[in-house]
């Protein structure tokens, strides 16, 4: 859930630890690079029940074997299940696999204002993080780093009250930040909370019968919005 553009595995796992260091523990750490002695001994500093990654230095494989409950895996290959299957009342769910990799190139300008080509970026790391939360999902996202995560609410915003106390809890400023929602916004009252908040673009699908009100409730706040017509929710 870290950093963009960080300089190091390091970087990036303190810039993810720190959007919030209290669901850390008895987690799972998952890094797209390989990990050294020095992030080794920051993970050892918390209880985490997981830690996958494509390579291990010798010296980190040696620090994290001593916590004894920890679990070390090597990520030879990228998963390609086309489906994902849940088991439901009387029978099963039948998805698609979310294959999306990070583009939002196709995404359209929905607002007055337009998003920056140089937060463009920012834009695909918030929508990537999306991806990967557990819906009803907002994501923060500020100077290349994860600030806030709202998951998991039957309410979409709740999710966004969620996000936002948990950023203010940890001591980030929300003003400047981008928002990505893993499906639309149904009112414009998720919206609304990220302007008033201080978000100053939003990411998300598009496709609510209510979308014009959103449209319309960003362009009161003089925020930038963008439709990606993908849609990240989990069932």
């Amino acid at each position: 859930m870290g950093g963009c553009k960080k300089k190091s595995i390091f970087e990036s796992f303190n810039a993810a630890l720190s959007s919030d260091p209290v669901s850390a523990f008895g987690g799972i750490v998952v890094f797209n690079g390989q990990v050294d002695e020095v992030t080794a001994l920051k993970l050892n500093e918390i209880f985490l029940e997981l830690v996958v990654a494509p390579s291990f230095t010798d010296e980190a494989i040696e620090i994290l074997s001593k916590k004894k409950q920890r679990r070390v895996l090597l990520q030879k290959k990228k998963a390609t299940n086309l489906f994902v299957i849940r088991n439901a009342a009387g029978g099963y769910l039948v998805q698609e696999n979310d294959r999306y990799s990070g583009e939002i190139e196709s995404a359209i300008n929905v607002t007055k204002a337009s998003i920056q080509p140089e937060r463009l970026d920012l834009c695909k790391f918030a929508w990537t993080v999306c991806k990967n939360v557990k819906s009803n999902a907002i994501v923060l996202v500020k100077d290349g780093q994860t600030i806030g995560i709202g998951a998991g609410q039957v309410s979409r915003v709740d999710s966004v009250k969620i996000a936002i106390t948990k950023a203010r809890e940890f001591g980030f400023d929300i003003s400047g930040a981008i928002a990505a929602s893993d499906a639309f916004f149904p009112f414009e009252d998720g919206i609304n909370l990220l302007a008033e908040a201080g978000v100053t673009e939003i990411v998300q699908p598009g496709g609510s019968v209510r979308d014009q009100e959103g449209i319309e409730a960003a362009d009161r706040h003089n925020i930038s919005m963008i439709f990606t017509k993908i849609r990240h929710f989990k069932h």
